[in-house]
């Protein structure tokens, strides 16, 4: 594995990773009616899932919400099978103990209750079953004000949950059947035809000369700006981890395991060879983001200044959900910042990020 210096005390790394992606494409089919953006693959995947596995992809992605960290716990084990095939994968967490999977959960259960003020990390460890209910109520409630639940997230549903924390195996065998099934039924055939994109990403940015500041190499590996949820991360983090993933459009998704940081971001932006102007990588999110009348409308309303969701839905004639979504698209591809206030989300113009793509423009055209 090639490395690519970053920070003094930080490590990037670039990885062809079957666990990474099938991790992520798992939390991308239930998303998709909520995201903009993804690739052409998950969207006609989604419109074919059976219920049983509508709901079960939606169970793990409710856990992975619920329980910080646990997608970190899960993956570090996997995080050096490059090239793996699911039947290693399997393995290896079927040789898992049933405990793990059980103190994986409350102890990611227990970062989000600290994370958030609502109790101590401790209080999950050891709690019984009808106590895990009410200390998910909390975190439910706390997602509904904040709203970063699922459509149509319930507090029965969240307290649901508290048999995954409590019942011995019941974590474990929900979450092995619910990556086989996607395996098997849909991603085993995609994940060869995505194989030889996910390769040329790996062996393009290996190759790259990027910034010595993480900061910035980020943006040039990613195309995006660093979110703040990640850069919250980064104290104590020593190695990040990068797999490219071919469905997940401007987006990211990342976990942590002690210092060891996973993110999976788009394969696409990659050529075959290096380009001659790093800069190239860097296009694509923001102006794909932008390529749509109603995104443009946005666009040209917070020209002249801040404005919350209800506000735009309003001004345009949208419902609050679809403002939400192209909202969240230009915000994941850094054209827009996001601020709460008062259980409201203001977006406002990136203007560094916009100075920036109008620079790469400039350059890329020759102007």
């Amino acid at each position: 594995m090639e490395l690519v210096s970053a920070l003094p005390t930080v490590q990037i790394e670039f990885q062809v990773s079957l666990s990474h992606n099938l991790f992520t494409n798992a939390l991308l089919l239930d998303a998709v009616d909520r995201l903009e953006g993804l690739g052409d693959w998950v969207n006609q995947a989604a419109t074919d899932l059976p219920a049983s596995l509508r709901s079960s992809l939606r169970r793990f992605s409710l856990m992975m919400g619920y329980c910080p960290g646990l997608w970190g716990e899960l993956i570090a084990p996997l995080e050096r099978e490059e090239d793996a095939c699911f039947d290693a994968i399997s393995r290896r967490l079927e040789g898992t103990p049933e405990r793990d999977f059980r103190l994986a959960a409350r102890r990611g259960l227990g970062r989000r209750l600290t994370e958030w003020d609502l109790a101590t990390a401790g209080i999950a460890l050891d709690a019984k079953e009808p106590e895990l209910g009410s200390l998910l109520a909390l975190v439910w409630e706390r997602r509904r004000d904040d709203m970063s639940s699922l459509p149509g997230e319930t507090v029965s549903e969240a307290r649901s949950l508290a048999s995954f924390f409590a019942v011995p195996g019941q974590f474990k065998r929900h979450l092995l059947a619910t990556l086989g099934e996607t395996w098997q039924r849909l991603y085993r055939s995609q994940f060869a035809r995505d194989l030889p994109q996910i390769r040329r990403a790996v062996a393009y940015h290996r190759a790259e000369r990027y910034p010595p500041e993480f900061r910035v190499a980020f943006v040039a590996i990613t195309g995006r700006t660093l979110p703040p949820t990640l850069e919250k991360r980064l104290d104590g983090v020593r190695r990040v981890i990068l797999a490219p993933s071919c469905h997940i459009g401007p987006y990211l998704v990342f976990a942590q395991h002690g210092q060891a940081l996973f993110v999976s971001f788009n394969a696409n932006i990659a050529r075959a060879r290096p380009a001659a102007r790093s800069n190239l990588a860097i296009l694509y999110p923001p102006l794909k983001s932008l390529a749509d009348e109603t995104r443009l409308q946005i666009l040209d309303l917070l020209t002249e200044g801040e404005r919350y969701v209800g506000e735009i839905a309003g001004i345009l004639d949208l419902s609050h959900s679809s403002a939400s979504r192209h909202l969240n698209l230009m915000t994941a591809a850094g054209v827009l910042e996001m601020r709460k206030e008062n259980n409201q989300r203001f977006f406002r113009l990136n203007r560094a990020r916009v100075q920036s793509l109008i620079a790469d423009l400039q350059e890329l055209f020759q102007l």
